[in-house]
Order: C-alpha cells, then structure tokens, then sequence
C-alpha cells in the first residue's frame, strides 16, 4: 500500500463524514487495514515510539470519537465477531471490543459464541450493563437508544 492509496482512503473517510451518512463499516475496516499496513512498516513499535504520521493523520480522519473509543482501536487485534452486518469487534488483552454500528431498538445484543462477566459502554465507563444467558452465548442489555449513533462501543470482561 502506498501513501497516495492511503490518502485516497483518508479522503474517501472523510467524504462519508461529511455527507452526514458514512459508511461506518467501511471507516472502521479501513482503519482496521491502515493499522495493519501501518504494522508491516519497518520501525514501527507496539509502544508507538515508530512512525507517527499515519496515526495522527488517521486520527484527523476518525474525529472525535477515538477520543472516547480510543480504547478499543489503539492496539488492538481484530477480534472474534467479524463480518456480521451490525457489528465488529476488536480485542487487547481480556477485553473484546464490540462497535455496534446499528443498535437494536430493545437495547439487547444477542452474540452466539461469546462469553463474559462484565460489560459497559466506553462512552459511560462507570455504567455496568445486564448480561443475561442465552443458548450458545449471551445477551447484553443496553440502552433502547444507541449512546452513539455511529459506533457505540461495548467492552466485555
């Protein structure tokens, strides 16, 4: 990948954003593929101590909402919830990550596969949310209204 193909990507971003509509999918995937590119540059450290030029300019890009879901972009890997149209997830550590680009209107999350004890909005840290069983996996239960109406990032322990 190229510099003139990741201003072509930054750009693209930057268009959805401003019509008001973006493609939320999209920007995170993008960002998701710059992170890895970024990773395969020579002298690029996880401690962020390597190229910077990317990162900041990404962050121009992304807005104001890495200053809240920072967390769950910086870092991180892709994480076990992938392709599902309403969601993608990315994971550090123990916590998954899930950026519900389209939150349902009961507020309840139903993930096949997933398991966890705990689980809270990045935008309201101090906020636990209900976990309830469910065959196979879990519920969470959120709020009926999405926090974020673009990314409303849950952190699962």
């Amino acid at each position: 990948m190229t510099l003139n193909l990741i201003d072509k990507l930054l750009e693209a971003a930057d268009q959805w954003r401003q019509m008001g509509f973006p493609s939320r999918q999209v920007l995170f995937d993008t960002a998701d593929r710059l992170e890895r590119w970024k990773r395969e540059q020579p002298g690029f450290t996880t401690d962020d101590s390597g190229p910077t030029l990317l990162t900041a300019t990404l962050d121009d890009a992304m807005g104001q909402g890495l200053d809240v879901n920072g967390d769950a972009i910086y870092g991180t890997q892709a994480g076990p919830i992938q392709g599902v149209p309403w969601c993608r997830s990315t994971e550090k550590g123990d916590t998954v990550y899930l950026h519900v680009f389209d939150w349902p209107s009961d507020g309840r999350l139903v993930l096949e596969g997933v398991s966890a004890e705990t689980a809270r909005l990045l935008c309201a840290p101090a906020s636990a949310l209900s976990i309830e069983p469910y065959d196979g996996g879990l519920v969470i239960v959120g709020p009926k209204e999405a926090p974020d109406k673009i990314d409303t990032v849950v952190a699962l322990g």
